[in-house]
């Protein structure tokens, strides 16, 4: 018993000896392996951020134990199906700031171009539905029952017409129609519900670098002139762009304090409505009605100034521009301009676009020796003397009203004109400005005014130089002209009769810069010259064009997976080869510039199997329209076609029902529903049918990126 208990004893002993020597060890392993797990979360964390910095530049991340191909295979796995098959090759945009390395995802949002249209965050809501289109739709079918068989008002300028919110009493509404209407409502409602948004079309970084842009302070997206693309600016650059090359001239504007706009505001209104009173003999009650409306509940009473940059011109100019939609002078400059239009037939050198100075260029047969010039004016809108060019041109005005040339109210015209041109002020940020002379820009007077103004200079000059000048023609501060030399005498040699040409051409030169205010600059006499939109090239004695498209030009056609409305590219198709076969007077410059054309779609994301059949479309359209023009012939139009069509007007989102499905529920519901007569057998009040035999659905686009 002793010796057992004995075993025991040193058993235990031995036990708790080897446990007493084990425990630092097991302390040193338990505080290493927390090391090394504090270690690995710390290397895990650092990967995950540093895969976040890939991902928020690039847009993935790869993983360095793959292979380069079993990367790409994951990343194109990863990838939308629209991105895939519909992502643009030619994303760029200009980078103006001093930093030149931008973020990549910049450039993948913004080579999008400003009018790439983000999936909106959800389908519009029913009462929005109800107000916008199926309360409008039910007014104008109201409106098509009350007033069927009526005449069409005539002479009814569009530009200057205001709606009316009248609508009709309720109880002429015809019964089966409004039955049928009803139908249509109560699909409208149950086949458009609201939901947040199924379908996208920006990838996450994408949407990240788009709420970058909308926060920033220091940075904002401007766009480029010539329609080169957008561009990232530094604010304060950009502010001091517009300062340097504009508002800090104080010759032309002076700074406004905030007590002086509200002065001026109830000063400009009082002089509109005095010009309302003064000449209500010489304008109708709709032009009235038209000019008051946007001096009435005018939240924001002055245009807006912004700059557009000029990125093709080294170093860096700005273009300004003046937007006055919805200011006061607005509705009151459409009616003068309107008034104005005519008189531009007393300018000779005057032409309305390219294609109609291209078919005067085609006509030409040009005389040996002679060469291509152009000429710009130096700012000419601003440079213009208000009080001299109104001056002139109320002189030219007083002539033609006793001549009696143009039915025109004259001294309503002068006034009008008088008022935009002197009361011209904007802001520009929080700053507020006022223009001191020269034309007031952005109204829409101010190419009229301008190209008035010159062509009476014009008419001192040009006829001076007639045996040199073949071919002289402006559009507003834009000259071409063909240059001919004088023949060479046989008591001249070549270089007297060179001499000779240099002085003709300087005194047709300061006989240009002769008009107050204004300076020109010229080029150099050439064969071909580039002109507007038109690339004009001297062929024998015939001349040639062809469609310009500057170098840098991004070519940033709206990609194929913008939430456009459907329809929009063939527009854009339809729009472009009537351009180039307008404009091209060379078959093979026609198909050179339309095979460009279709290469410019395809890097944007277009398949070739969708844009063919379109191009091939417009390019028939456009041989039948020169095929009846060449003939002589017009297509006859189809008559009362706007009479008989009326329009649903719906905001377009790509996860509603298509326009297909809208069309069929109006034919079976409305239009011609099952054991139901034709709706155009349908009656108002007076039993005369409403002839209505046509539904067209009018989409409205959501916000697009130059909007956010």
């Amino acid at each position: 018993m002793i010796r057992k208990r004995q075993r025991r004893s040193r058993r235990c002993r031995q036990r708790y000896q080897k446990k007493w020597w084990s425990a630092p060890q097991v302390q040193l392993s338990i505080i290493a392996q927390k090391e090394s797990e504090q270690q690995a979360q710390r290397e895990r964390e650092e990967e995950r951020q540093s895969e976040a910095k890939l991902i928020e530049k690039y847009g993935f991340a790869a993983d360095p134990a793959k292979t380069t191909h079993h990367n790409a295979c994951i990343r194109i796995g990863d990838l939308p199906v629209w991105y895939y098959f519909a992502r643009p090759y030619n994303q760029a945009f200009h980078n103006l700031t001093a930093e030149k390395n931008a973020p990549a995802h910049l450039k993948s949002l913004l080579g999008l171009g400003l009018k790439f249209i983000p999936v909106p965050r959800s389908t519009p809501k029913w009462p929005t539905l109800q107000e916008e289109t199926m309360d409008r739709l039910f007014r104008d079918l109201h409106l098509k029952c009350h007033f069927a068989g009526r005449p069409m008002q005539t002479a009814i300028d569009t530009k200057m017409y205001v709606q009316s919110s009248w609508s009709p009493p309720k109880w002429t509404f015809p019964r089966a129609l409004f039955a049928r209407y009803q139908s249509f409502a109560y699909f409208m409602r149950h086949s458009f519900p609201h939901h947040k948004k199924k379908t996208e079309n920006l990838l996450p970084y994408q949407h990240k670098a788009l709420k970058q842009l909308q926060q920033s302070s220091t940075h904002i997206v401007a766009q480029c002139d010539k329609n080169l693309g957008p561009a990232l600016i530094e604010r304060e650059k950009y502010i001091e762009l517009v300062l340097r090359d504009h508002l800090s001239d104080h010759h032309t504007y002076r700074r406004m304090r905030a007590d002086e706009v509200v002065d001026f505001t109830i000063a400009t209104i009082e002089k509109v409505h005095q010009w309302i009173r003064k000449n209500k003999k010489e304008i109708t009650t709709t032009e009235k009605r038209f000019v008051l409306k946007s001096t009435i509940n005018n939240d924001d009473p002055l245009p807006k100034f912004y700059a557009t940059m000029k990125v093709h011109k080294t170093p860096l100019k700005t273009r300004p521009i003046v937007s006055v939609s919805g200011s006061l002078l607005e509705n009151l400059g459409v009616w003068v301009d309107r008034k104005l239009q005519p008189f531009l037939e007393l300018v000779p050198s005057h032409f309305k676009s390219s294609a109609d100075l291209k078919q005067e260029l085609v006509a030409l047969e040009i005389p040996p020796g002679a060469k291509l010039f152009t000429a710009d004016a130096v700012s000419m809108y601003t440079n213009i003397p208000t009080d001299v060019a109104l001056r002139k041109i109320t002189r030219l005005l007083r002539r033609c009203e006793q001549a009696k040339r143009f039915e025109a109210p004259y001294s309503a015209i002068i006034e009008g004109l008088g008022i935009i041109m002197t009361q011209c002020a904007f802001s520009f940020g929080d700053t507020f400005w006022r223009q001191l002379t020269g034309t007031a820009m952005g109204t829409p007077p101010a190419p009229t005014y301008a190209t008035l103004y010159f062509g009476l200079w014009e008419r001192k000059f040009v006829h001076l130089h007639k045996d040199n000048l073949f071919f002289y023609r402006r559009f507003i501060d834009d000259i071409l002209g063909i240059w001919v030399k004088n023949p060479l005498l046989p008591s001249q040699t070549e270089e007297e009769h060179e001499a000779e040409d240099i002085v003709e051409w300087n005194k047709f030169f300061n006989h240009l810069n002769g008009a107050r205010g204004l300076e020109w600059e010229a080029s150099d006499l050439q064969d071909s010259i580039d002109f507007m939109d038109l690339t004009i090239t001297i062929t024998g004695n015939r001349l040639a064009t062809s469609l310009y498209e500057k170098p840098n030009n991004r070519h940033l056609y709206i990609p194929s997976h913008s939430s456009h409305p459907p329809g929009v590219i063939t527009g854009v198709v339809h729009g472009m080869i009537h351009r180039i076969w307008t404009l091209c007077s060379e078959d093979k410059d026609k198909t050179k510039k339309t095979r460009a054309f279709v290469n410019h779609l395809r890097v944007r994301g277009y398949p070739r199997e969708k844009i063919l059949p379109i191009v091939r479309d417009a390019i028939k359209k456009q041989q039948a329209i020169a095929a009846s023009a060449g003939a002589g012939t017009q297509p006859p139009p189809e008559p009362d076609k706007d009479k008989k069509r009326i329009f649903l007007h719906l905001p377009y989102h790509p996860d509603c029902p298509s326009s297909k499905m809208v069309q069929r529920a109006w034919k079976t519901r409305v239009a011609q529903p099952k054991f139901g007569r034709h709706m155009s057998a349908i009656t108002n009040k007076k039993n005369i049918p409403i002839n209505v035999s046509r539904l067209t659905v009018a989409y409205h686009r959501s916000h697009n990126l130059g909007n956010l």
